[in-house]
C-alpha cells in the first residue's frame, strides 16, 4: 500500500478535526434542547426545596375544589398535592403545588400551582412583560392572561393572575393524543381554580425560605423536591 503524501495526510487531519468538531457541537446541542425544549412555560430551573421560600403553595387550594372544578366525574384519581420549587423566568424563586391526577382517558395529567414573586422593571427590562401569546381576559379583576401550547406530546393550558406583589401562575397539563379536556374547557377550569385561590392564606414574606426564619421547614409532610417538566 502506498504511503500517504503529507498533502493527503494534512488534509485527513482536517477532516478529523472538522468530525469532532461537528460531534461536539451536536452534542451540545441536543444537550441544550433536552433542557430548554423541557422547560414548563414561565417556570423554569428544578431547586432543591430548602432554598424555595414558604409562600404556602399547598394550601390555596383544596382537592375537593379541584375535583369539583375540574368536572369530577371524570377525575378517576387525584392525588394529594407535592410542593416543589423551581426558578421563574423573571429570575424569582417559585414555589408550587402539583396534583397529579387520572382520567379515563390518561393517567398522565397534573395541576399545578405556582406562587412567585412579582419583579419591577429593572436596568430598563420590564421581566413581568407578557408575551404575544397570552391572551387578557376579559373583566377579570385581579387582570389574567391565558395561553395554550403543545410541547413533546403534552399540552399545557397556563392561567396567569397578578394579583398585586406575587405573580400566581395555574397549569394544567395533559398528554395530546389522550387530552381529557379541550382548550375551552381547560380555560374554564384552571380559570375557575384561579378564582378559588384563598390568595389571603398567602406568606407574603416574599423571598425569605422557611429556613432561613425558624431554622427549619415547616411544609406538608408529603413534600418531595423536584421539578416539573412538559412531560406528564
Amino acid at each position: 500500500m502506498a504511503k500517504a503524501t503529507k498533502k493527503q495526510m494534512k488534509t485527513m487531519a482536517i477532516i478529523g478535526v472538522a468530525i469532532v468538531v461537528a460531534l461536539s457541537g451536536l452534542l451540545g446541542y441536543l444537550v441544550w434542547n433536552t433542557f430548554m425544549g423541557n422547560r414548563p412555560h414561565d417556570v423554569t430551573s428544578e431547586l432543591s426545596l430548602d432554598q424555595v421560600p414558604e409562600y404556602g403553595a399547598c394550601n390555596l387550594v383544596t382537592r375537593d375544589t379541584i375535583k369539583n372544578t375540574f368536572n369530577g366525574d371524570r377525575i378517576i384519581q387525584l392525588n394529594e398535592g407535592v410542593r416543589i420549587g423551581e426558578m421563574a423566568v423573571n429570575d424569582t424563586i417559585a414555589e408550587g403545588c402539583r396534583y397529579a391526577f387520572s382520567t379515563a382517558d390518561s393517567n398522565n395529567n397534573s395541576l399545578t400551582v405556582y406562587v412567585y414573586d412579582y419583579t419591577s422593571v429593572s436596568n430598563g427590562v420590564d421581566k413581568e412583560a407578557v408575551g404575544d401569546e397570552w391572551s387578557e381576559v376579559g373583566g377579570s379583576d385581579p387582570i389574567a392572561y391565558f395561553n395554550q401550547t403543545e410541547k413533546d406530546g403534552v399540552t399545557i393550558s397556563s392561567y396567569r393572575i397578578l394579583p398585586g406583589s406575587k405573580n400566581i401562575l395555574v397549569t394544567l397539563r395533559q398528554p395530546s393524543n389522550a387530552a381529557t379536556y379541550t382548550q375551552d374547557e381547560a380555560f374554564d377550569f384552571i380559570g375557575g381554580i384561579a378564582s378559588k385561590l384563598s390568595l389571603e392564606s398567602i406568606n407574603n414574606t416574599a423571598g425569605t425560605p422557611a429556613a432561613d426564619i425558624d431554622g427549619e421547614s415547616s411544609g406538608p409532610s408529603n413534600t418531595t423536591p423536584g421539578a416539573i417538566t412538559d412531560n406528564p
